[in-house]
């Protein structure tokens, strides 16, 4: 798919190919930073450059799967064509004003990864959640964790200007929107989601777990079925820290879970984390 760029673009690049930092992109729902996001690491890839994409819109992820952060690497062009993720976090839910600390955590997580493995050129790509206190909070709580070297922002007007006033000792490239920039109503964002999982378990087949390793996103066991099992939920399968993979509950039945997944085997399986996605018309 080529992409065609927006006012400022071009620069921006020749910017980013000079720093070679942390780039976290601002901007409020169908304000172009996934387009953008893909633009830079079309442009990096292209020269044998590698680039890291880190997709923490939870809503509406291009590279993970919905409820997730995802990261994944790009060094050739011919890797554009599937933006699948290499690795994940699980946040438990869609909705960014719920999961603030669990997103910053997350986020957090994939930047220290990436650079441990010596990746110098980071995109973070966030959820349009920028409005009121609770975008504030979310935006400025991240940008504190992260540090940046770079906050690209795309605005109209001045709508990110309450986030970007608190902003001290980080470099910030405002852009105006790409005249490509699309919006998707509620529906279509629902859809966009069912979609996603659709394909993900289009494959999928049952695995039984020990309900002893079922909690959920409080930390609590999964101790009463009765009260807390509930058929179609989305849960984060782990390997000790690391989401290998994602599942729907299917049935509880004594001290046994059985999970629709699409993960192939069930070595060095630590827990199994519940959270608040219902997927059960899926079922």
């Amino acid at each position: 798919m080529k992409i065609l760029p927006g006012a400022g673009w071009a620069g921006l690049i020749r910017v980013l190919y000079a720093e070679q930092g942390t780039v976290l992109l601002l901007g409020a729902t169908d304000s172009g930073k996934t387009t953008l996001a893909r633009y830079i690491v079309d442009h990096f890839a292209a020269r044998g450059l590698i680039a890291t994409l880190i997709d923490s819109d939870i809503g509406q992820s291009s590279i993970g799967l919905p409820g997730t952060i995802a990261m994944r690497t790009f060094q050739k062009p011919e890797e554009l064509g599937t933006f699948g993720p290499v690795t994940m976090f699980f946040i438990g839910g869609t909705n960014p004003a719920l999961y603030i600390q669990r997103i910053i955590e997350g986020t957090r997580t994939m930047v220290r990864s990436a650079k441990r493995r010596g990746l110098k050129m980071i995109i973070v790509d966030t959820s349009g959640l920028v409005q009121g206190e609770v975008g504030k909070a979310l935006k400025i709580e991240k940008i504190l964790a992260l540090q940046p070297s770079r906050i690209i922002a795309l605005q109209r007007g001045r709508e990110l200007e309450h986030i970007l006033s608190h902003i001290e000792g980080i470099s910030v490239s405002c852009l105006h929107l790409a005249d490509n920039c699309t919006s998707r109503n509620r529906t279509a964002r629902r859809r966009y989601r069912e979609a996603r999982f659709r394909e993900y378990l289009g494959n999928a087949g049952e695995m039984v777990f020990l309900r002893g390793d079922v909690e959920l996103l409080d930390g609590r066991r999964l101790a009463r079925p009765d009260e807390q099992f509930k058929r179609g939920s989305v849960a984060g399968i782990y390997r000790g820290k690391a989401t290998c993979a994602l599942g729907l509950l299917l049935s509880c039945q004594d001290d046994w879970i059985t999970i629709k997944t699409p993960l192939r085997s069930k070595n060095g399986i630590t827990r199994i984390m519940v959270g608040d996605i219902d997927l059960s018309f899926l079922l």
